[in-house]
């Protein structure tokens, strides 16, 4: 059969939505269950217009006065919530669209990301979450999923077809990209894969494709439209399949807690309704993620069977939660007690996920060592490449002086991030791009930004001395200049997270990108690399005074 391009479909989309072809998914016809929810609906809508917009006491109710949903969605999601054109398209963007309109007021669709989707709802940035988003019980402590859901997707290992990988028992020692906040890293990380992270769906998909990693994993609904299913490019879906898949978790939307029975409960009717006239199911099939739980629930929600009088929905017609959280640590109850005399002695909510966890706690631990290690290699990094170029830069043969001084020159004038970037395509073609290979490739590149520097400084001192001046001399000239590079070095060893390394950084956004709570994180993240960087800093200044550095001006004397 003929095979169409995601960007093809989505134009195509866009066409028979301007031209109102896809307009009968509005009136699709009614059913019994969809008369009730739509009933129970209006009540619920009409009771929240009667308390006018003066005495503002619900988020439904600032909602229909604004006549604005201001709705949190991807934007790099392809099939589901992605940018074409400077367009949001996508079957949650048409649900999103769909649940305004029944709801009579405008779409604000507000960017999010993985990571900082919870924590905007939390934060009243947003009034609801639609954001691919797994129902698990512990996010339910920070946000209230309305139920029923709109969608459900496993996730999948993604890996070569020559591959002989079936089951989770295969992942030891395995380089396996992974998706930043996906509670399924917790399953892959005690199955001792070596994971990489990634913020994007695309930058997951494209290390896939640069070998940087052996298999790939995230929602099935996402690796057949990028790279097993038939609108994926020929080049992936010819190479790759899917090896196995694991947790079937339901999507849902989100509010926050305490609107769970105002605009929480509106949601809940609307996705009824939706589901009963197969709505729901008719987008997907449009945006091509249709999967087989939407014709269940279509089925489930024809009848009246699911609602009550109230205008509850029966818990036995909904999906419940998974299950699949971290295993508690061994100072669990512990964290616990603080949490609890923080909030009752001090009136702070606050959660701890790296440590009331097992394996939060070991992958906390292990980031902590990783960052130490990647600071002590950028600090010998800077010190061994600083003295390499001072050297070139003093040998007769000018075969070798002169490339060195270019090379330290564009060294100098090249962005940090841009060296990060090649020098990972450059350590990922060479190499299997393991996590030793990801912390020394982050070593490498910001030791050459501040060893260039370095270097550059003792060139420049050594012109102030005497050809024959030892380097002991020229050091006492630079050695503040060079202290700086240093510690700049220092300051800079977190950026190896942008290309896959697990230092702290990479690991509390991802252990903490469950829970809602983000303050307490990152004080702990900045603590913990002010203590750093400052250690170095008294370091390297008693260093530089047991060298009996000369005061600016006296150089010469």
């Amino acid at each position: 059969f003929c095979m169409i391009s995601f960007d093809t479909l989505a134009f195509m989309r866009n066409i028979l939505l301007s031209i109102g072809m896809l307009a009968p998914i509005q009136g699709a016809a009614s059913t019994p269950g969809a008369v009730m929810a739509e009933t129970q609906l209006q009540e619920l809508l009409d009771q929240q217009r009667e308390l006018g917009c003066q005495d503002i006491q619900s988020t439904l109710q600032s909602v229909l006065c604004s006549k604005e949903l201001r709705i949190g969605v991807l934007t790099d999601y392809k099939g589901f919530a992605d940018k074409i054109d400077k367009m949001h398209v996508g079957f949650e963007i048409d649900f999103a669209n769909y649940i305004s309109t029944q709801l009579g007021v405008k779409p604000v669709l507000i960017p999010t990301t993985v990571s900082r989707r919870i924590q905007k709802l939390v934060d009243k940035e947003i009034d609801l979450l639609l954001a691919a988003l797994s129902h698990t019980s512990a996010r339910e402590q920070a946000v209230h999923f309305v139920r029923p859901h709109y969608f459900s997707s496993a996730t999948a290992v993604i890996g070569l077809k020559e591959t002989l990988i079936t089951d989770l028992t295969d992942l030891n020692d395995v380089t396996l990209c992974v998706p930043l906040g996906s509670y399924d890293n917790i399953r892959f990380d005690k199955a001792h894969a070596r994971l990489l992270t990634f913020d994007t769906a695309q930058k997951m998909v494209d290390a896939l494709k640069f070998g940087a990693c052996d298999l790939l994993a995230h929602d099935r609904s996402l690796t057949l439209l990028e790279v097993t299913g038939p609108m994926a490019p020929q080049f992936l879906r010819g190479r790759y399949e899917e090896k196995f898949s694991i947790d079937e978790t339901p999507w849902g939307t989100a509010v926050r807690n305490e609107d769970s029975a105002t605009l929480g409960r509106a949601i809940s009717l609307i996705t009824a309704k939706a589901h009963s006239r197969g709505v729901i199911e008719r987008l997907a099939l449009i945006n091509g993620t249709w999967v087989p739980m939407l014709a269940v629930e279509r089925k489930r929600f024809e009848s009246t069977n699911c609602f009550f009088d109230n205008g509850l929905i029966s818990p036995d017609c909904l999906i419940q939660a998974r299950d699949i959280g971290d295993t508690p640590s061994a100072i669990s109850p512990t964290v616990t007690r603080f949490q609890s005399w923080t909030k009752e002695t001090l009136g702070l909510k606050i959660s701890l996920p790296m440590l009331s966890g097992q394996q939060g706690l070991k992958l906390f631990l292990k980031a902590i060592g990783t960052s130490l290690l990647l600071a002590l290699g950028v600090i010998i990094a800077t010190i061994i490449i600083g003295l390499g170029f001072y050297f070139l830069s003093k040998s007769n043969w000018a075969l070798v002086r002169v490339p060195s001084q270019t090379l330290r020159v564009i060294i100098l004038n090249t962005p940090d991030m841009l060296l990060l970037v090649l020098a990972y395509l450059v350590m990922s073609s060479l190499w299997l791009y393991t996590t030793p290979i990801t912390i020394i490739t982050g070593i490498l590149a910001v030791g050459s930004t501040n060893g260039a520097a370095a270097g550059d400084s003792l060139v420049h001192a050594s012109k102030t001395l005497p050809d024959k001046a030892p380097l002991s001399a020229v050091a006492r000239i630079c050695a503040i200049q060079f202290r700086a590079c240093i510690i700049n070095a220092t300051k800079a060893s977190p950026l190896a997270a942008f290309i896959g390394a697990p230092d702290l950084l990479s690991v509390l956004t991802d252990i903490t990108s469950h829970s809602g709570e983000r303050t307490v994180t990152f004080i702990v993240l900045a603590l913990f690399y002010v203590v750093m960087v400052q250690t170095v800093i008294l370091l390297s200044a008693y260093l530089v005074k047991r060298m009996h550095v000369p005061t600016p001006g006296t150089e010469r004397a």
